[in-house]
């Protein structure tokens, strides 16, 4: 028998991580993303796979990662649609989670993916306000998201657009 080994309870280490993600300042959200990585997620209508480029928008991309990385989706609901347009996530179903990363804003990164069908960026209210929301483009959206600028950080692939097609306000 390894006495070196210490055991935890899933308890343990969901109250872990839930200390990570009350702390935005924690040095996990300072990693940068890899140049390319792919996250999955995982709906009830399907996964969803969204590969992340980092070049389209390094900071967007490090935001995104980081916080998948450290949990922060999990179990987070589809919560606002315009069908044929957009549909929205990301805030965490913990109150005191949500509040911590609600006035986190960070930097608008420069503009260079347009805002076509199956590309993925974050919602914001005004510049340099995004936080933790994102968005999936159902649509060519560029006419009106690239003057903002909505800054994609990523594409949904394969089958995940038929997945999130599939979404709506009343099954996520």
């Amino acid at each position: 028998l390894d006495r070196g080994i210490e055991m935890r309870s899933a308890h343990e280490l969901l109250q872990d991580r839930r200390a990570v993600l009350l702390n935005p300042d924690a040095p996990e959200f300072g990693r940068p993303a890899p140049a390319v990585s792919v996250v999955r997620l995982e709906t009830t209508k399907g996964d969803i796979d969204i590969e992340v480029t980092r070049d389209w928008g390094p900071r967007g991309a490090d935001r995104f990662v980081s916080l998948v990385r450290a949990g922060y989706y999990d179990d987070a609901r589809f919560f606002r649609f315009n069908p044929g347009r957009w549909i929205q996530f990301g805030i965490n179903g913990d109150p005191q989670i949500a509040k911590a990363w609600r006035t986190r804003t960070f930097p608008d990164d420069p503009f260079k993916q347009s805002n076509v069908r199956g590309t993925v960026a974050f919602a914001f209210a005004q510049p340099n306000g995004r936080t933790s929301q994102i968005f999936f483009n159902m649509g060519d959206n560029s006419p009106t998201h690239d003057k903002e600028p909505f800054v994609p950080f990523g594409r949904v692939l394969g089958k995940g657009m038929d997945v999130a097609e599939s979404l709506n306000a009343n099954e996520v």
